[in-house]
């Protein structure tokens, strides 16, 4: 957004930022800060966004593109992370700026041209910054299918996500427009091994383990920790509606017990009862368990 803004005050003054111009020395047009910040709610939270004032000769600056943002927040917020995504999933500048604005936008060519270049420089660099420090204790793996409802086009985004000692997770790497694949997969391992990443202490790749069954793949010679959530949906889907609720309360302690064996004895108490009411939930349950408790085995290099 801020671009975008950027790019507009640019082509309304006839140059970048920082570069003078000797048309009009009585009464130069110039940049003058910023109006008064604006709020566009989407999904994701609270973006604040503010356009560029002027000052000088000429008549005045008004962004055409603030409004658009904010309409587009009233009207279709909702859809923009997704739409964003998908653009960034097929490699779209044009489609990334229809997501921000709903309509093409009126900036000259050049702008856009601009635009698009500095949009790829950013990705190139992200993704080629060093992974060497600070080492990475948890990484979570999985595919992002991104649909938007234009159509019945989707797009996908092999992601892995990493968490180091006493800092926020971050997004490591990126692949976009690949199906979920051992090659795949090997693919993003070679990017992340050429950026200096040490193998994670814990590995939690989302869905099934399949597509991590090729040999050449390290990490899952790691530790893997499969997914709680994706474990206690399959769970309850094998139980009676009216068992639900109970059940979810017994399966929520396993993964909150301070130790191994806790975690052990919740999962005897669930099974005993319903290994006989629902013998085919506590199959669920234990099935691929030692890598449900996989995060017990981490240790602190």
């Amino acid at each position: 957004m801020e671009a975008l803004f950027e790019a507009e005050i640019a082509d309304y003054l006839g140059r970048p930022r920082h570069v003078r111009t000797q048309k009009d020395p009585a009464k130069p047009r110039s940049r003058n800060g910023y109006s008064r910040p604006r709020t566009v709610r989407l999904q994701c939270g609270e973006v604040t966004i503010r356009a560029p004032r002027t000052r000088g000769g000429g008549d005045p600056y008004k962004s055409t593109l603030l409004p658009r943002f904010i309409t587009r927040s009233e009207e279709r917020g909702v859809l923009l992370p997704d739409l964003f995504l998908h653009a960034l999933a097929l490699k779209d500048f044009d489609q990334a700026v229809f997501s921000l604005l709903g309509t093409a936008t009126e900036l000259p060519a050049e702008s856009m041209l601009r635009l698009r270049k500095a949009w790829e420089d950013d990705q190139n660099q992200w993704r080629e910054r060093r992974l060497d420090v600070p080492r990475i204790c948890l990484a979570w793996a999985d595919t992002l299918v991104v649909r938007t409802g234009r159509g019945e086009e989707t797009a996908t985004l092999l992601v892995v996500i990493g968490e180091p000692f006493g800092g926020p997770a971050e997004v490591l790497g990126l692949i976009a427009g690949f199906k979920e694949s051992p090659e795949a997969w090997l693919a993003l391992q070679y990017q992340l091994d050429n950026r200096g990443l040490v193998v994670p202490l814990l590995v939690l790749p989302g869905g099934s383990l399949k597509a991590w069954s090729s040999p050449e793949i390290a990490w899952p010679k790691r530790l893997h920790q499969l997914s709680w959530f994706h474990k206690f949906v399959c769970v309850l889907g094998q139980l009676p509606k009216e068992e639900q609720c109970r059940a979810l309360s017994m399966l929520a302690l396993i993964p909150a017990a301070a130790t191994r064996q806790e975690a052990e004895t919740r999962k005897a108490g669930f099974g005993e009862r319903y290994r006989t009411q629902c013998p085919s939930a506590v199959d669920v349950l234990e099935r691929d368990w030692e890598h449900m408790l996989a995060v017990y085995d981490i240790r602190k290099p």
